[in-house]
Parts: C-alpha cells; sequence; structure tokens
C-alpha cells in the first residue's frame, strides 16, 4: 500500500464482501473447468456412437408398433436428425422424450 492508495473499504453490515480471484487461479479454474466438461461431454466418437444407439432404438420401436400405419410418421426411418422426426426431442444429441399420443402405434402380434 502506497501513501497516494486509499485504506483498504469496510463491508457495510449485511453487505457482501466481494473475493477477487488470486491473477494465477484462472488457468487452474479453466483447468478444472476443462477436466468437469471432459467428464460430462463424452468425445465425439462416443457422441456418433450414442446417436447411432438411439436412431436404432427409434427404428426397432417403428418396426414394432406398425410405423407405416402411424397417423404420423413424418421423418421416421429417414436420414434425417433425430429431432426432425415427428414426436422425437433430442437433448445433447441424445434422445430425451417420445410424444406420439394417438398416433395409432399397435404392438405387433406374435
Amino acid at each position: 500500500m502506497t501513501a497516494d492508495s486509499p485504506p483498504p473499504r469496510t463491508p457495510h453490515p449485511g453487505e457482501r464482501q466481494r473475493r477477487w480471484i488470486h491473477p494465477a487461479a484462472p488457468p487452474a479454474l479453466l483447468t478444472g473447468l476443462a477436466a468437469l466438461l471432459g467428464i460430462l461431454l463424452p468425445p465425439p466418437e462416443g457422441r456418433a456412437q450414442d446417436h447411432a444407439a438411439d436412431r436404432a432404438a427409434l427404428v426397432a420401436l417403428y418396426n414394432a408398433t406398425g410405423g407405416p400405419n402411424w397417423i404420423n410418421n413424418r421423418n421416421w426411418l429417414s436420414s434425417r436428425p433425430l429431432d426432425q422426426w415427428h414426436g422425437v426431442t433430442v437433448r445433447n444429441g441424445r434422445v430425451t422424450r417420445l410424444v406420439l399420443p394417438a398416433n395409432r402405434l399397435n404392438a405387433a402380434s406374435g
């Protein structure tokens, strides 16, 4: 502290005190964040495999429930992205929801 610098400010009662990150902390923080994202997000080839598995499961559902006779089977069995298939919701590259009410799905009789 120099003679020209103001004295440290004392926070008022109930006021949150700000904590400043040490200049050396951001690289460590970024490294930790990158490591966390590496855990949460699979590598691109993993995402492609998951996507292929989701597509295969949807194709199996379509075939097992009379997909050609559904009221709306828009884009099913096409090469379009899964989120463009009628009733399919995708989040982070994975199918998270199917909404096919009153769409005439029927279990195949065997």
